[in-house]
């Protein structure tokens, strides 16, 4: 009996102990960056193009990154660059060259609504018996998007969430641009008419009269005046909208082809 007491208590025990032993020294984080197919000894031209088009990040293609430096790390964070990261446990960064070595982590870079091409900052950061840290930008091509504003009909359209800190800027798809007709009098393309303020009786009052708007967060969310290569950061979560700041919409005809660049880096 005084057996089959003691035999929990020292399993018990053992466990606490091992609990509490050091982890070692802590790992320290360097590099972190994707992983690409090198380029061969006394490539030519064509096999240098190949190689490039071979090497783009892309939508919906899952890439590896590898974080590198010197030791273990029982816990570090790579943080995407798109709202999404991942925790490495035990992650040995000693990289010597070759490509299974250094801690490696996959990832997707998502299409569709909410998601964004463009410039990423990918950030490895340690979490727990690590230390250092580092980031790298890279970006998801191509990196605009295209959009069509169609007239008539409703004057805001959501085309995805964003995260506060991204920069947007817009401009004409074509050359020369599309235009929307207000009026017999009042064609414009998405800059608006030049100069104006538009008056209370329009939606987005204070901004250009039948110009380019756009909204995060719905009404009452953050507003920003639209228009060619004009950028804006955005200061809070929500869905992105492209308005336009038009007083009598149902007698518009026409389209705007708007072009569309998303920049991430500065967003957490």
């Amino acid at each position: 009996m005084r057996d089959t007491f003691l035999r929990p208590l020292m399993l018990a025990t053992a466990a606490a102990l091992a609990a509490c032993t050091p982890s070692g020294p802590p790992g320290t984080i360097h590099f972190v960056g994707r992983v690409v197919e090198p380029e061969p000894p006394n490539a030519t031209r064509a096999e240098r193009e190949a190689l490039a088009l071979r090497n783009r990040l892309l939508e919906d293609k899952p890439v590896q990154f590898r974080v590198s430096g010197t030791g273990t790390c029982k816990r570090l964070r790579v943080k995407f660059g798109d709202g999404t990261s991942t925790i490495l446990w035990n992650a040995n960064l000693d990289w010597d060259g070759r490509p299974d070595t250094g801690a490696l982590v996959s990832h997707t870079y998502a299409s569709g609504p909410g998601h964004w091409r463009g410039p990423k900052t990918i950030t490895a950061e340690p979490v727990e018996n690590c230390q250092g840290g580092y980031a790298a930008v890279d970006t998801v091509v191509p990196e605009e998007m295209r959009y069509a504003v169609m007239q008539p009909g409703p004057l805001c359209g959501s085309i995805g969430a964003v995260r506060a800190g991204t920069v947007i800027s817009a401009a004409p798809i074509n050359t020369p641009e599309n235009k929307i007709t207000f009026s017999a009098f009042s064609v414009y393309g998405i800059a608006g008419a030049p100069g104006s303020s538009a008056s209370a009786a329009f939606p987005f009052p204070g901004l250009r009269a039948y110009s380019l708007v756009f909204r995060v967060g719905g009404p009452g969310g953050q507003v920003a005046q639209g228009g060619t290569n004009v950028p804006f950061t955005v200061a809070q979560d929500g869905d992105l909208e492209l308005c336009i700041n038009d007083d009598i919409p149902a007698d518009n005809t026409g389209a705007w082809g708007v072009l569309l660049s998303v920049d991430e880096r500065g967003a957490p």
